[in-house]
């Protein structure tokens, strides 16, 4: 199963973790980037992909106001059941095999706060600096799965 995101504005970047994937000294690098953004076009149908419920169901989470009903929720975590093969654009990169490791979001104003951490498996060693440059500052970011990661009645949320 795919997913894809859009931000309506660039996401932060939270953190970048540079670690060794198996064992041995010559194990690949693996970077971890963890970001958080906004959504608010296709946040039900987002909320829908994420929990399993209907699109109508997510929609609850917002009163005709476009305002959060459930003020003070801190996050709600949901398991990362999306196929590795995924891609993530950021700042005019395209990262492909990306892994989601970790999603929350928390309802608000016309949107949806999504905090999320993409694996980005076999990095070459000189993109790992250009990573780490982006902490603390927003950047153009897409997450985004091809086509063929969508069931026939699975929409791309």
């Amino acid at each position: 199963m795919g997913i894809n995101v859009q931000f309506a504005e660039y996401p932060e970047v939270k953190n970048v973790n540079v670690r060794k994937e198996g064992g041995g000294d010559d194990g690949p690098i693996a970077v971890d980037v963890t970001m958080k953004g906004v959504v608010s076009q296709g946040r039900a149908e987002l909320i829908s992909k994420l929990t399993g419920c209907i699109p109508e169901q997510a929609s609850a989470f917002w009163n005709p106001s476009d305002e959060s009903v459930f003020v003070g929720i801190e996050k709600i975590e949901v398991p990362t059941n999306f196929d590795e093969g995924q891609h993530c654009k950021l700042n005019g990169i395209d990262y492909k095999g990306i892994r989601i490791r970790s999603i929350s979001f928390v309802p608000v104003t016309k949107g949806l706060r999504l905090s999320l951490t993409v694996q980005i498996p076999g990095i070459d060693h000189n993109k790992i600096g250009d990573l780490a440059e982006l902490i603390k500052r927003r950047t153009e970011c897409e997450i985004y799965a091809d086509p063929e990661m969508f069931d026939e009645n699975d929409e791309a949320a």
